[in-house]
């Protein structure tokens, strides 16, 4: 999904879904969302998120991370 505001917002994002065929409760969730806002013709600001979600994570590693 984008959206764009007359070249001077622009907003991006994506989500995925992926469940464990044998076992549907068992799931993983990840997405990024990506926000600019063009300040002048040279200069922009940009915030960018990647964020992850897994119903049963991995020994030692927690279900839920962003980055």
């Amino acid at each position: 999904m984008e959206y764009a505001l007359k070249a001077l917002l622009r907003f991006a994002g994506t989500v995925y879904y992926q469940p464990r065929l044998n076992q549907w409760m068992d799931y993983r969730i990840s997405g990024q969302t990506e926000l600019q806002l063009n300040l002048s013709k040279h200069f922009s600001l940009e915030q960018k998120t990647t964020w992850i979600f897994d119903e049963t994570g991995f020994i030692g590693i927690p279900g839920k991370t962003t980055g």
